[in-house]
């Protein structure tokens, strides 16, 4: 009964063993460490794109607004409509879109702002009257160009055409 041999693993084997699971979990661990950092860069694209977004959304919603855009400043425009007046201003890392102290801000770095104007006759407006934003947004090394335009219908234009200066 003592020449019975035992079966076992033998210290090769598991040193082997033992080597090809640490191995595996360095792999791993530097795997999801690499998930992590994608992970990230993920979340801001994302973030990045909803504010596009946003903001391309209530452009188009003040697009249809009846009323006028004009220029204040050179980073600032003056959105009039029938009942409330907004206010857009690009700075150097966000735009402010504010109205009645509600001030939303899209951090989106912008650059390259240039915009064009309605022609009237009427001196008052001249240089005024705002009918096409463009600007570039940066993200990361990229830039990303958006317009925004206002049609004005020809109503609003005649009123404008006969208002005295206000």
């Amino acid at each position: 009964m003592l020449n019975r041999k035992i079966k076992a693993f033998t210290l090769s084997e598991l040193m082997v063993t033992l080597a090809l699971t640490g191995m595996l979990i360095s792999f791993t661990y530097l795997g999801y460490g690499f998930v992590q950092k994608l992970l990230a860069k993920f979340n801001e694209q994302t973030y990045f794109i909803n504010q596009v977004n946003e903001l391309n959304k209530r452009f188009s919603q003040l697009s249809f607004m009846r009323g006028e855009i004009t220029l204040e400043n050179e980073t600032k425009f003056m959105i009039k409509t029938d009942s409330t007046n907004y206010s857009i201003e690009f700075a150097k890392k966000n735009i402010l879109m504010s109205t009645n102290n509600v001030v939303d801000t899209f951090k989106l770095e912008s650059q390259d702002l240039k915009n064009g104007f309605e022609t009237l006759t009427n001196q008052h407006w001249n240089e005024k009257l705002v009918n096409n934003i463009e600007f570039d947004v940066l993200f990361e090394k990229e830039k990303f160009h958006l317009v925004f335009n206002k049609q004005y219908d020809a109503y609003s234009k005649l009123i404008l055409e006969t208002q005295k200066g206000n």
